[in-house]
């Protein structure tokens, strides 16, 4: 979470077993709920295989949303369409760092949030 004043931007990732959902969200933004400042998502997935060769993924999405707005600015994201699955569509084994950088237009503040996850399961 970053905070300037009374604004709170924050960033979220939550590993799902075929997939991942990233969230970026603000609050009491200036000009309360008449504003809808501009959020840019940037999500990058990065996969570690045992094998050493590192992989990587970065999608972006920028939406606008109300600082009073219940819910969040959202980037799902399966296995299947970063290529990181397995016959099943679970996650291919290797350990993964999930990012996601969460930026408020004009003023370029900017939330960050990185998880590191270990899939373990062969495919």
């Amino acid at each position: 979470m970053t905070i300037q004043g009374e604004l709170r931007l924050l960033s979220a990732v939550s590993v799902r077993p075929a997939g991942v959902a990233f969230a970026g969200s603000l609050r009491n933004a200036p000009g309360g709920c008449v504003a809808k400042p501009a959020l840019e998502l940037e999500a990058q997935v990065v996969r570690e295989p045992a094998s050493g060769a590192t992989l990587g993924q970065v999608r972006r999405r920028t939406t606008r949303l109300a600082s009073c707005a219940r819910g969040d600015a959202d980037l799902r994201l399966s296995a299947r369409a970063l290529r990181f699955a397995c016959a099943g569509g679970g996650w291919k084994p290797g350990r993964y760092t999930f990012e996601l950088r969460t930026r408020m237009r004009p003023t370029r503040l900017t939330s960050v949030v990185a998880l590191t996850w270990k899939a373990g399961r062969l495919c």
